[in-house]
């Protein structure tokens, strides 16, 4: 990522948007909240990363 300031936000920019995505998927799936991971599993590096979707065409 090429701002430092917004480097520093990333965390909290993906967690609250993981917060905000078990919300939709319970609501919409007709499940409990508690039924996902309370947090997620991938690190910073992966997600900023292209490769590590391999489903996605590059």
């Amino acid at each position: 990522m090429d701002n430092p300031s917004l480097h520093a936000k990333l965390d909290e920019f993906i967690a609250d948007a993981y917060e905000d995505a078990i919300l939709l998927a319970a609501k919409e799936k007709g499940m409990e909240e508690s039924a996902f991971p309370a947090e997620y599993s991938y690190r910073q590096e992966d997600l900023l990363n292209p490769e590590f979707y391999p489903d996605l065409p590059h």
